[in-house]
C-alpha cells in the first residue's frame, strides 16, 4: 500500500492530485478508496459554483484512470523489492541452550 502523486505546472500555477492505493493480489494496483482523492482544483458547476468533494470524485477518477499511474507504481515496487534485504528466515535449528547463551533466532 502507498500514497501517489501527479501534478502539473501551467505557467505560474500548479494542480496535484494524490490517492491511496494498494495492491489487492501481486500486481493488481488499485486506488484505496475512490472518494478520498486530495487535491488542490476545484472544479466549478454548470452555474459557476464550486463542486462539493462528493460531486467531484467521479470527476477525479476520470482523470486518474486515464493516467499511466499504475504501471509506474508497478514500476516503483519493482525497484523497491530489487533494493530491500531479504525478509528473516526462522532458524530451524535453534535450541534452547543457543537461545540462552544470546544467539539469534533468526537469519537475514
Amino acid at each position: 500500500m502507498g500514497q501517489t502523486v501527479w501534478g502539473g505546472r501551467a505557467g505560474d500555477s500548479a494542480a496535484g492530485i494524490s490517492w491511496d492505493w494498494i495492491e489487492v493480489s501481486e500486481g493488481i494496483i488499485a486506488i484505496a478508496d475512490p472518494m478520498m482523492m486530495i487535491t488542490n482544483l476545484r472544479l466549478l458547476g454548470r452555474e459557476g459554483e464550486v463542486l462539493t468533494a462528493h460531486e467531484v470524485a467521479p470527476h477525479l477518477n476520470g482523470l486518474v484512470h486515464r493516467l499511466p499511474w499504475q504501471a509506474e507504481v508497478s514500476r516503483a515496487l519493482e525497484q523497491t523489492q530489487h533494493t530491500l534485504p531479504r525478509p528473516a528466515v526462522p532458524f530451524a535449528g535453534i535450541t534452547s541452550k543457543s537461545l540462552s547463551a544470546g544467539a539469534g533466532g533468526w537469519l537475514t
